[in-house]
C-alpha cells in the first residue's frame, strides 16, 4: 500500500448564519495516499466543496485535525497554511479564478510573481505543461478568448507549476463537455502515472469513479462510504 501524504481526522466545519449554527461537515475521517486519485463525490449540498477547501488548507475546520506529512494544518497560522499551499498543493477552483485582463500565460506565472520568485524557470515550466496537456496555441490569449475546455486544461497547468505533491480540484468537469471532460479525467490519469503525485477531486459525474483509486461518499455532511 502507499504511503500516507494527508490524515483527516474527526474533521467538523460549521457557519453560523443569522444567528443560527448550521453543521456542513461532522466528524470526517480518512486517509488519502501517495501517487493515488481520490475522488470525494455526494450530491449537491453534501459538503464535498467544504471538505476539499479544509484539506487544501483554504479553511480550517472547528474540530479534529488534518495533518499533511505529520504537520496538522489546523494548528497553524494563516501564513504557515499559505507557505504549505505555495510549497506543497495545486489548486484547480471551480471558477478558475483567472484575471482577464492577463493573459493565460501570465495568469499561470501569477503566483510566482506574487511570491518574488524566479520568474524565468515558471515560463519554463508554464512552456512545457503547456505543450503537454495541448494548450501551447492559447498562452498567449485572454482568458475570454478560449473555450471551458482549455480554461480547465490552463487552471491544471496553473496548479502543477510549482511541482507540488498533491493536486485539488473542485468539481473539475462540472461544466464541460463529454469530450473536455474525458480530456481532463485522462490527463488526471496521465499526471498520476507519469508525475507520481496525488490527486483529490470532488465530482458528482458517475464516469469519474472510473480513474478513482478511492471513492470518499459524504452526504448530509457526513462520511457515508469509502471504497
Amino acid at each position: 500500500m502507499p504511503n500516507q501524504i494527508v490524515s483527516i481526522q474527526n474533521c467538523s466545519y460549521h457557519i453560523s448564519l443569522e444567528g443560527q449554527l448550521i453543521q456542513i461537515l461532522k466528524d470526517i475521517s480518512f486517509d488519502i495516499f501517495e501517487n493515488s486519485i481520490t475522488l470525494i463525490t455526494g450530491r449537491s449540498g453534501s459538503g464535498k466543496t467544504t471538505l476539499i477547501h479544509c484539506i487544501a488548507g483554504l479553511i480550517v475546520p472547528q474540530k479534529g485535525s488534518i495533518n499533511f506529512e505529520s504537520s496538522d494544518l489546523c494548528q497553524m497560522n494563516h501564513n504557515k497554511r499559505a507557505k504549505y499551499r505555495l510549497e506543497n498543493t495545486g489548486i484547480v477552483y471551480q471558477s478558475f479564478n483567472f484575471l482577464p485582463s492577463l493573459t493565460i500565460e501570465e495568469n499561470i506565472v501569477l503566483p510566482a510573481i506574487m511570491a518574488k520568485q524566479s520568474r524565468g524557470q515558471y515560463i519554463k515550466n508554464c512552456n512545457h505543461l503547456c505543450q503537454e496537456l495541448g494548450i501551447e496555441n492559447q498562452q498567449n490569449l485572454l482568458p475570454q478568448s478560449v473555450s471551458g475546455g482549455e480554461l480547465q486544461r490552463a487552471a491544471l497547468v496553473r496548479a502543477l507549476i510549482n511541482q507540488p505533491k498533491i493536486i485539488f480540484a473542485d468539481e473539475p468537469t462540472g461544466n464541460l463537455d463529454t469530450a473536455n471532460r474525458d480530456i481532463i479525467l485522462n490527463t488526471f490519469k496521465k499526471i498520476k502515472d507519469e508525475k507520481k503525485l496525488s490527486i483529490v477531486f470532488t465530482s458528482h459525474d458517475p464516469i469519474a469513479y472510473e480513474i478513482a483509486d478511492r471513492v470518499v461518499e459524504l452526504g448530509d455532511g457526513k462520511l457515508l462510504s469509502i471504497t
